[in-house]
């Protein structure tokens, strides 16, 4: 073979040889110095706790990246970011999953039937039974024995969630008798008390004093005075005559 062609071969090859490694080196410098579509940029997690899911969720498309959610139940309102893993303020790849957890609100329960029994013992099935918390209470007069549950708000059997009130409305006895002071002056201490009990009035104190126009051991006043308006239970005060004082 000429040495003229033979030489002409190896330049062929040596030229080949030059581009090929040219190619490589380029390549090489482009992946060192150049973003590639393989490398993802990095983000800082934002903080998306007790937000709303659905905010939560957007702020995380525009900082690229995806969600995973896990519901619980919790104190904090229905929908609302419990937690999140990773942290806020933590460096990740675009495209990394966060995971949520995700409040699915409080737990629910049935209020119990609190009609017809104690108040003492409404409370104990309220707070240790059902979780639920005693709420606005009022009262009435009521044929219902006194210190029982009237009725009640939310009516037995309800489905609330855990820690809601429970309002009651409580008895009170039946409603004390109300009648006008009769007149006990001039009775004797003896038929005054039996007259009072009949009535229902409760002696609170027993007053003696100097009358010498009445025998001694008879009513010469009281209080409350005649015709003021009492009630079946209301105190009363005796003053008696006693000469020897």
């Amino acid at each position: 073979m000429p040495k003229k062609h033979i030489g002409s071969i190896i330049l062929r090859v040596l030229t080949l040889l030059s581009i090929l490694i040219l190619i490589v080196v380029s390549g090489v410098v482009l992946y060192i110095f150049l973003p590639s579509s393989s490398q993802k940029k990095t983000v800082l997690v934002p903080d998306i706790t007790s937000k709303n899911v659905v905010e939560a969720i957007n702020i995380l498309c525009k900082h690229k990246l995806r969600v995973k959610k896990e519901y619980e139940t919790h104190s904090l309102p229905e929908n609302c970011v419990i937690s999140q893993y990773p942290l806020p303020g933590i460096k990740v790849k675009a495209g990394r999953r966060i995971e949520l957890k995700i409040s699915s609100g409080k737990s629910v329960v049935r209020v119990p039937d609190l009609q017809n029994i104690n108040i003492v013992e409404a409370r104990h099935k309220l707070d240790s039974l059902s979780k639920l918390q005693m709420g606005e209470l009022s009262y009435t007069y009521s044929e219902i024995e006194k210190d029982c549950i009237i009725a009640q708000s939310p009516l037995p059997k309800t489905k609330v969630a855990e820690d809601s009130k429970v309002n009651l409305l409580i008895s009170q006895g039946n409603k004390p008798i109300s009648f006008y002071m009769p007149e006990l002056v001039g009775m004797k201490l003896e038929e005054a008390i039996n007259l009072t009990k009949k009535i229902g009035l409760k002696i609170s104190r027993i007053k003696e004093e100097i009358n010498e126009g009445y025998e001694e051991g008879t009513i010469i006043n009281h209080k409350p005075h005649q015709g003021y308006r009492v009630t079946a239970g209301d105190g009363l005060t005796l003053i008696v005559a006693n000469k020897n004082l």
